[in-house]
C-alpha cells in the first residue's frame, strides 16, 4: 500500500477544494485529449524501448508527429 505522504495530502487537499476541481476538470478538456488522439490515431499505447533516453526520442517524435498532424489540419480548415 502506498504510503500517504505529506505533499500527497497536501494535494489531495487542494483537489478537494471548489478551486481545485475547477482547475482539474479544466485538464480533462485542454490536456487529455491530446492523448487520446495519440492513443487512438498513432496506436501508440506502450513504449518498447526501456531505456530512458530512447523513450524520450520516440515520443517527441510521437509528439512532433501529432503537432504536424495538428497543423495540417488547422491549416486546411
Amino acid at each position: 500500500m502506498l504510503e500517504i505522504t505529506p505533499l500527497r495530502k497536501k494535494m489531495r487537499r487542494k483537489l478537494i477544494s471548489k478551486k481545485g476541481r475547477r482547475i482539474y476538470s479544466d485538464r480533462a478538456c485542454t490536456v487529455e485529449h491530446v492523448f487520446g488522439n495519440i492513443k487512438g490515431h498513432f496506436n501508440f499505447t506502450k513504449f518498447f524501448y526501456r531505456k530512458v533516453e530512447k523513450g524520450e526520442t520516440i515520443w517527441n517524435i510521437v509528439c512532433t508527429a501529432y503537432n504536424f498532424m495538428r497543423l495540417v489540419n488547422l491549416r486546411y480548415v
